[in-house]
């Protein structure tokens, strides 16, 4: 009878799970569209961030975060709109009506107007889960051949067009990639990107970025554009800032203009705003060059009722 109980208990257990512990694995796309900004490291500015955010270090400075009423999505279940897994020292903040969740400690942090401030949080998954797949990501995409048959702008052009080319990659289709250096990005006067027809547009970018071309026509291609930044260790965004998704898990991003997109980052600095506009281009496309992550709390618990009603059993026959 005690064993039948046991198994009951489980059982129990395992069906009255939360919805969200049954939510499938999410890609890539899920986390640059649920985030505005990603960043590895240490996060500090003294501007204004429009979405939620997801920080593996420390937090300082001082500035403000809101919600459009962005939803987190039931993939990020156990997540605030600020996120910080390391500490809040040196913060002060305007968190106007979000949740403010931190890891670790708080040493003269303050998020005025926050609707809940919560250290010493858990999340649901490592820093290092939701860091792996954006990795991927941009070795992934580093290694895809360019797609565009049109030449490149002239070193110092104004008003430079970056022209995609529509082409089926990796079985894509709608597609366009191209390759361009830092240095000949950054020596345009100003630049724009013409999707021609492709709805995912993935620019690699190599060498380290100091920003000088003025971004033009951005909200006719800002949510399509991905801004790989392939080895940066370092780039100034300076007053120029940028369109699109900024994809530079290898460096230290600093700004004084605006993000038009997705951030993702080792560490930033900056004094420019980061707006939310996510990448709409393909999900499937992206989840393709990572490894999904699993939604672990409800697995978990459902391995171990398993494995306790599979040991019940064995003592059972015994």
């Amino acid at each position: 009878m005690r064993r039948s109980a046991c198994a009951i208990i489980w059982i129990g257990l395992v069906l009255a799970l939360p919805i969200d512990a049954w939510a499938v694995p999410f890609g890539v796309s899920d986390i640059l569209s649920n985030f505005n900004a990603v960043v590895q490291g240490n996060f500090s500015t003294s501007s204004d961030v429009a979405g939620p955010v997801a920080i593996g270090g420390n937090i300082s400075g001082t500035g403000t975060f809101f919600n459009q009423g962005l939803p987190m999505g039931s993939a990020f279940s156990g997540f605030g709109s600020v996120n910080v897994y390391g500490n809040a020292s040196n913060a002060s903040y305007n968190a106007n009506m979000i949740v403010v969740d931190v890891g670790g400690t708080g040493s003269n942090a303050t998020f005025s107007g926050a609707s809940a401030v919560r250290y010493g949080v858990s999340y649901p998954i490592s820093f290092a889960s939701l860091w792996a797949p954006l990795t991927a990501l941009s070795t992934g995409m580093s290694t895809l051949s360019p797609t565009s048959a049109a030449a490149l702008p002239a070193a110092g052009a104004n008003n430079a067009v970056l022209s995609a080319t529509a082409a089926t990659v990796k079985g894509y289709g709608k597609v366009g990639v191209i390759d361009i250096s830092a240095s000949l990005l950054q020596s345009y006067t100003g630049v724009s990107v013409a999707l021609n027809g492709a709805d995912t547009v993935i620019i690699n970018v190599t060498g380290n970025f100091t920003g000088n071309p003025n971004f033009q026509n951005g909200s006719a291609y800002r949510s399509n554009v991905i801004w790989n930044f392939v080895d940066a260790t370092s780039i100034n965004l300076g007053s120029y800032g940028i369109e699109g998704t900024v994809l530079a898990p290898y460096a230290t991003v600093t700004n004084s203009n605006p993000i038009e997109g997705t951030l993702v980052a080792a560490a930033y600095v900056g004094t420019g705003e980061i707006h939310y506009y996510p990448f709409s281009g393909q999900a499937a496309f992206l989840n393709s060059f990572a490894t999904p992550i699993p939604e672990a709390d409800g697995l978990v618990v459902l391995s171990i009722g398993v494995a306790t009603l599979a040991w019940r059993r064995r003592q059972t026959r015994a």
